[in-house]
């Protein structure tokens, strides 16, 4: 390593690319600053009324930012080092994420930011992500690797888990 970046080496030759022009041109990047460094975010979803929801696999929280405003809400999980991971959006608009660090699926409810988790009949089981089947009625959410249901569409309303489907 010392011989690639070590003292004496010089910095490689810049080369600059050709600066776009006409449609490239016609996208608007904006960075947030999330409000706590140790988060390590992970996966991104967007809701229907344009609120982007984050899972932050290194910690118990899951956070909404607001493009408009800017403003970001960070909720935690109810179990410790949850972990949450990969993060989709029902066709309700209720996120749904997995708490890799346990084996657990959890919900969100958008409006009261209140965290519902679901176990997974497995203890052991670490479920990792999730996946919006295209092939399942309407987009439904269904966990990564199983066959498309509508799983995640009825939990919050017949507080149904995957145990009792």
């Amino acid at each position: 390593l010392a011989t690639v970046r070590g003292p004496g080496v010089e910095d490689p030759q810049l080369v600059a690319l050709p600066r776009p022009h006409g449609r490239q041109t016609r996208a608007v990047i904006t960075e947030y600053e999330l409000p706590r460094l140790e988060l390590a975010t992970h996966d991104v979803s967007g809701d229907a009324n344009g609120n982007i929801w984050y899972s932050t696999h290194r910690s118990s929280y899951v956070g909404r930012l607001d493009p408009k405003t800017g403003a970001i809400k960070l909720v935690t999980s109810p179990t410790p080092k949850s972990r949450p991971y990969g993060i989709q959006i029902n066709s309700k608009g209720i996120p749904f994420f997995v708490e890799f660090g346990t084996n657990k699926v959890a919900s969100i409810d958008p409006k009261t930011l209140q965290i519902r988790e679901y176990p997974l009949p497995d203890s052991g089981a670490r479920p990792r992500r999730l996946a919006n089947s295209l092939s399942a009625p309407s987009g439904h959410s269904t966990p990564h690797q199983t066959r498309p249901r509508n799983m995640f569409e009825r939990i919050p309303d017949g507080h149904q888990t995957p145990q009792n489907r």
